[in-house]
């Protein structure tokens, strides 16, 4: 069964005299299923083995209406949420706690990322940075929406919420 990502960028409006936080951008029309980055920032389908930075921080209680209306329907689970601020801050560096779950292995004459058969496919298991999972159209594309966002309602005014089902 696959998990799929689910949520908002928000910000948060000061000059209309509340403040409110408000979703700009739904962003499951920029993520798929990438469980790599899943892992590394929120805990969930970790295969990639990373001490996840952002997990089990539930729903801000300040959240948007959008969002409290979808978690009235009960389909979702494992919500968290960070700052743009901390997004950007990511230690890049840091290493996994653990060898990825999965290694690359040839299906069908196509190069795949799979789990292994063997002890001697699991001995080519890599351990992976932050950095080898946070980069690409997803990720890239989130941080420079966040980062338009910035520009107007500033580093504090913009976070993303996420959740799962």
């Amino acid at each position: 069964m696959s998990t799929c990502i689910y949520g908002f960028i928000e910000v948060k409006l000061f000059d209309t005299g509340f403040d409110n936080w408000y979703s700009a951008i739904d962003i499951s029309a920029i993520f798929t299923g990438n469980y790599d980055i899943f892992g590394c920032l929120f805990g969930v389908r970790n295969p990639s083995n990373f001490a996840p930075l952002f997990a089990d921080r539930g729903l801000p209680k300040d959240c948007c209406d959008n969002i409290k209306e979808d978690f009235e329907s009960g389909e979702y689970r494992n919500p968290t949420w960070c700052s743009y601020k901390e997004l950007v801050c990511i230690d890049r560096e840091e290493k996994a706690l653990a060898p990825d779950s999965r290694v690359y292995k040839m299906h069908g004459g196509v190069r795949i990322k799979g789990y292994p058969d063997s002890d001697e496919e699991r001995a080519l298991a890599k351990v992976m940075s932050r950095g080898d999972v946070l980069k690409g159209a997803e990720y890239d594309t989130l941080v420079e929406l966040m980062s338009v966002l910035v520009k107007r309602y500033g580093e504090e005014g913009v976070r993303w919420v996420a959740y799962f089902d």
